[in-house]
């Protein structure tokens, strides 16, 4: 990694770490001075303050086991991130499922692959569907035997024939882990847009794929979606609550 990128990854984490300590001070003074007793039953500042926006950090050595079971390597940031930071909505990035494991990526077809596929009368709901998370990372085959047999014709060339994707937290944006651009946000399975369309008896059909967003880097995009002045406003929303009279 380039000396000009280790200065601006540094900067970043620093910056997340400031958020996030904005952000846990804010949530403190919020209930502190939150009074049940005004406030009407599952409202907003009800719900926000009884969700859970503890950071969940992993070990080195899991992201290390990660990348290895993948076959796949994660960008500076987001390894730093998730083992100096955590993830959660004190972060507002959730690189973690619900049982604490980093999101598994998934695969989109390249133009040959979709090519052989269509000729091959694959099932235009299956290559819309489906088979985007079809793929065996670990043995580098389809679970499907005839995408397989599709596959292994093509010499099961991975990085030839597939586009590796990962979610990076929830906002509808993904970084490409097998392509130059691997650092560069992008969107993924939206119609007419990042989709690549295709035709099974003259009808036209979709085939998920993804778009890089021009200008949107995966370091900003993670810092740019802490959104604290969201915290602030529920803070003054309490503070205004509590001015009022019970009725």
């Amino acid at each position: 990694m380039e000396i000009e990128e280790e200065i601006i990854i540094e900067g970043i984490i620093k910056k997340i770490k400031l958020e996030v300590e904005k952000r846990k001070e804010l949530f403190e003074e919020m209930k502190s001075i939150y009074i049940p007793e005004k406030d009407i039953k599952n409202s907003n500042i009800y719900c926000f303050l009884n969700s859970n926006p503890e950071l969940t950090k992993v070990s080195l050595e899991y992201i290390n086991s990660f990348q290895k079971k993948y076959n796949i390597e994660l960008p500076t940031i987001i390894i730093r991130t998730l083992t100096e930071v955590g993830s959660g909505d004190y972060l507002n990035h959730n690189f973690l499922d619900l049982e604490g494991n980093i999101l598994k990526p998934f695969v989109c077809l390249e133009d040959e692959f979709l090519k052989c596929c269509i000729e091959e009368n694959v099932s235009a709901r299956f290559i819309e569907d489906e088979i985007c998370w079809n793929y065996n990372f670990e043995e580098n085959k389809f679970n499907d035997k005839k995408i397989q047999s599709i596959y292994a014709s093509l010499n099961s060339n991975r990085d030839k024939n597939l586009t590796i994707l990962f979610d990076v937290g929830g906002h509808d944006s993904y970084i490409t882990l097998n392509k130059e651009n691997r650092k560069e946000l992008a969107i993924f399975n939206v119609a007419q847009i990042s989709n690549k369309p295709f035709q099974i008896n003259g009808i036209e059909h979709e085939s998920p794929y993804y778009q890089y967003m021009k200008g949107e880097h995966v370091h900003e995009g993670i810092f740019r979606h802490i959104n604290t002045h969201y915290w602030i406003g529920i803070l003054n929303e309490i503070k205004m609550m509590n001015l009022k009279k019970k009725f």
